[in-house]
């Protein structure tokens, strides 16, 4: 099976290239373009939402190496400088508040109270920064401020500050920006980084109306933060209106044609932490209007997206949302060549996450492929082979000797996606187990594992009986159907005689008698108590899992149960003779936590919980009434974490973890 390569974004497009549209020329409208635009320094109009708020460009760095408007001298090449907007316009608090330059209280300065390191308005600057994600943040060049940025008569002072996000501009910067209508803003003015060189306690800010440059005692005074940054445009593989734009393309709505954005932007940037998916094509669409692939590996989460864009000479042609991965990395998707123009394309296929109006959007890199559209609408993907491979079992569960007849869940795993659909509650292909007088009864449940894993429940086990699996029928998602198993596959359950572990923990309040340490399934087991501290009843067992009573009950002092097909523990629970409360139950929390098999899924994580005992001893945990060993889990004060490496053993369904004490209820972790 020829699986799709993946290669590095490549956009053959000028700056200013058109995406043309996908389906019929009605549709144009939606305003996205390959790569990022030409950025007009100091423009009121062109202005660029980032972190969720809104900025104007004040200087270019091209990729040759030229600069426009403000720059220093370590400013990185296809990169732009912004400065805050958001706000401007308002009476009220801006969006990153207001702030002393330095407040009476600070004293982390040297020499001059209006030296920027360490100052309030630096220390405010850095949490403005923190706002951002972490795909935001690998997006920003760091900046080192030095006093050699400016001119000699407008120094920062305090020294070099290095790998800054967000900074408040310089004078000489306030002074190349040149445009009132750009530097105006905050109801009072705004702080900028350059102190006043002979007096030492006054900084520069500049006034509201962006008009004049002042200097002001650093403590007194309040002024809005205003920060700037500087963007790396090299990673940008979209631009899109900031509201609109992307958002025109409907999940599974074909191929959309757009225009170059006019106005605010926003851009799509590359994130290698987005992974790359795995794709096939389905070999009945090649050579049709609509061509199709199965794919596994897509990113999952919310706004995330599987995407695709059609490239030629020209550049970036089509742009189309194939499918959500909110909740799955894989599945099917087809694209709709209706109204794509005759010729031949790259198709670059991509796991995205568009957000909201006005958020910056991310991409992985693509899987990549060529496609020829003929004239009559129809395309084909000459250099990738049809998947002609048919699946194959790659595991089952159960499938070794000595299994407890009470088992009742059952799994097959393929080796690829497979055809999920389910009809009448059955999937595509039948499982069953032959062995014993009476076939076992086996009713799916559904899919997991990105639909690699057919789950069962089972009923109707014999003791002793060796079971061999017959699956035949299931397909993948390309429709290639599985050659029947009828042999190689094989569990055999314990018999009648095995013998269960009983485990008895004892509590604080008495001594507790069984009668035996392992027994037989339907042995009678039977429990006492053979003294009681001063000051103790006793109250009840606790035994798990439940067990048929056949002398007594769980509160009776002796009782007697009739040994189950698995093992099992026992516990006392005591409390004060004299009318006193039952010792406190021991808690955990949280009671419950979803684990996924599934290596590459983003519930492939190890779980934790936190035991409260409330007066009780801990005495161990136990799954289905066996000892857990403690390689299965950590413990680091009362929090105890079971790893997914351990997790993933235990196969599907709900599993009860149970914390054993000694008195009160013995809590579970499920």
């Amino acid at each position: 099976m020829n699986k799709i390569r993946n290669r590095k974004w490549i956009y053959m497009l000028p700056m200013l290239a058109l995406l043309l549209t996908a389906i019929p020329t009605a549709a144009l409208g939606a305003g996205i373009q390959g790569g990022a635009p030409t950025l007009t320094v100091n423009s009121t109009t062109r202005t660029v939402m980032f972190g969720g708020q809104e900025w104007y460009v004040i200087g270019t760095k091209n990729a040759g190496g030229t600069t426009r408007g403000v720059s220093y001298a370590s400013m990185p090449n296809d990169s732009a400088t912004l400065l805050l907007k958001t706000g401007q316009a308002s009476s009220g608090s801006p969006p990153y508040g207001i702030s002393e330059f330095r407040k009476n209280s600070n004293s982390n300065y040297t020499t001059d109270k209006n030296e920027y390191k360490g100052s309030d308005l630096h220390k405010r600057m850095e949490n403005a920064a923190d706002s951002l994600s972490s795909a935001e943040r690998n997006v920003v060049n760091k900046r080192t401020l030095t006093s050699g940025d400016d001119s000699a008569g407008h120094l920062m002072k305090g020294g070099n500050v290095a790998d800054q996000l967000f900074w408040p501009i310089s004078y000489d910067e306030f002074d190349t920006i040149k445009n009132n209508s750009i530097r105006a803003y905050g109801g009072e003015g705004w702080w900028l980084r350059t102190a006043v060189a002979d007096i030492r306690d006054r900084a520069f800010y500049a006034s509201s109306d962006g008009i004049f440059q002042f200097q002001l005692p650093v403590t007194v005074d309040y002024f809005a933060l205003r920060p700037a940054f500087n963007l790396d445009l090299s990673s940008v593989l979209f631009s899109s209106a900031a509201v609109g734009g992307k958002s025109v393309a409907a999940v599974e709505g074909g191929l959309v044609g757009v225009s170059a954005p006019a106005g605010t932007i926003k851009f799509t940037f590359l994130d290698n932490d987005i992974a790359t998916p795995a794709l096939t094509l389905l070999g009945t669409t090649n050579g049709t209007g609509s061509i199709g692939y199965s794919y596994t590996g897509a990113q999952t989460g919310t706004n995330q997206y599987l995407s695709c864009v059609l490239k030629n000479d020209g550049g970036v042609q089509y742009y189309g949302k194939l499918a959500s991965c909110a909740n799955s990395g894989s599945g099917t998707v087809t694209i709709d060549l209706t109204g794509v123009a005759a010729g031949d394309y790259t198709l670059d296929i991509f796991s995205e996450q568009a957000n909201e109006n006005n958020e910056s959007d991310f991409a992985g890199a693509p899987a990549t492929m060529t496609l020829s559209v003929d004239g009559s609408g129809n395309g084909t993907v000459p250099e990738t082979a049809t998947d002609n491979d048919k699946p194959t079992v790659a595991g089952v569960s159960p499938n070794t000797s000595g299994v407890p007849v009470s088992t009742a869940a059952l799994s097959v795993t393929f080796d690829q996606a497979m055809n999920t659909a389910i009809t009448d509650g059955a999937p595509v292909g039948s499982v069953s187990l032959s062995g014993g007088d009476t076939a076992p009864t086996l009713t799916f449940v559904g899919w997991s594992n990105d639909g690699m894993t057919a789950n069962y429940t089972l009923s109707g086990l014999a003791y002793s009986t060796t079971y061999t699996y017959h699956i035949s029928g299931f397909a993948d998602t390309e429709g290639n159907v599985m050659d029947a198993v009828d042999s190689g596959y094989t569990f055999t359950t314990a018999d009648d005689t095995a013998s269960y572990i009983v485990t008895l923990y004892q509590s604080d309040g008495g001594t507790a008698t069984v009668s035996h340490t392992a027994a037989t399934a339907g042995t009678p087991v039977a429990l006492g108590i053979s003294s009681l501290e001063t000051g103790y009843s006793f109250v009840r067992w606790d035994v798990s899992p439940s067990v048929a009573w056949t002398s007594g009950s769980a509160g009776s002092r002796s009782a007697e149960f009739a040994m189950p097909d698995s093992n099992v523990a026992v516990a006392p629970v005591y409390q004060y003779s004299s009318g006193g409360p039952v010792r406190n139950d021991a808690t955990v929390n949280p009671t419950a936590a979803a684990f996924d098999r599934n290596t590459s899924g983003t519930g492939y994580a190890d779980v934790s919980t936190t035991l409260t005992p409330n007066g009780n001893t801990f005495g161990g945990v136990t799954l289905d009434g066996n000892p857990v060993e403690v390689s299965g889990y950590t413990v680091s004060g009362n929090q105890y974490t079971f790893e997914k490496e351990y997790l993933a053993t235990l196969g599907t369904g709900n599993r009860a973890f149970v914390f054993n004490m000694s008195g009160g209820t013995n809590p579970a972790f499920t």
